[in-house]
């Protein structure tokens, strides 16, 4: 499935803050993300695997990769990636995975214990049976392994923004915890995400019946960035997206 990351914050993009060791080389695309919640949020998974991760050569499998990465460099440079994605475009577009495959997570699969690290960017909302597709995930980490999963998330928002984009539905923290360890995993961290765009998603997707954003709002939006970075962990409601990191038990 493909990675819908984008870089304004109304596309439920991530946010870190530079918590991560000064030595960490990071990518453009991260970079050019908005300082604010999402790029913390980025930042704060970077920091949590380079604590985790074993040294040396690394296995990582991008569930849904698109065509950017968004990990370490310092973990790309010592990993062997591959990508399965549903897209072809994708697929084609990729430049940064050792291995790119055309394939359905739900369906495609790995032998046991393939990767040391799995990555799933806003893909498992887009699959109508997401319990395979974790499952398929968990099959092929090997133990001691970390899968970080990030959905959208507040069933409340869902509406014809969600619909337009191919999502079957939005998590709660409860439901996305149920789905890694019904599988197997056993959760590590979990954190949300983008507060300020909340409103903006529910009266366009709710109340409008849009299934994108107009120029103007992104351009009003992107006006008034600089004061809602400031303000996104004010914000009384939770974030529209989660992150959920699993590690599968046994020794790596």
């Amino acid at each position: 499935m493909t990675k819908t990351f984008a870089l304004n914050p109304l596309h439920a993009t991530l946010d870190l803050a530079p918590a991560a060791a000064p030595a960490t080389a990071h990518p453009q695309s991260l970079l050019d993300l908005p300082h604010g919640e999402a790029r913390q949020s980025l930042l704060t998974v970077h920091g949590i695997l380079e604590a985790t991760l074993p040294a040396g050569s690394l296995s990582i499998y991008e569930a849904g990769g698109g065509s950017t990465s968004f990990l370490p460099l310092n973990v790309l440079r010592r990993a062997h990636v591959t990508v399965v994605d549903i897209d072809e475009d994708q697929i084609c577009n990729n430049d940064y995975a050792q291995e790119a495959i055309l394939g359905d997570i739900q369906t495609h699969r790995f032998p046991p214990a393939s990767f040391d690290l799995i990555i799933c960017y806003n893909v498992i909302e887009h699959v109508p049976h997401p319990d395979v597709a974790m499952r398929n995930l968990w099959t092929a980490l090997a133990p001691g392994g970390r899968a970080v999963i990030l959905v959208p998330q507040h069933p409340g928002l869902y509406g014809t923004l969600d619909t337009g984009l191919g999502h079957f539905l939005r998590y709660t923290p409860e439901g996305l915890r149920a789905l890694m360890t019904s599988a197997g995993f056993e959760m590590a961290e979990m954190f949300d995400f983008n507060r300020v765009s909340a409103p903006a998603w529910w009266f366009n997707g709710r109340v409008m019946k849009r299934q994108t954003f107009s120029r103007v709002q992104l351009k009003m939006f992107d006006a008034a960035l600089p004061i809602f970075r400031r303000v996104d962990r004010l914000w009384p409601w939770t974030g529209i997206s989660v992150i959920g990191i699993g590690v599968k038990p046994g020794k790596a």
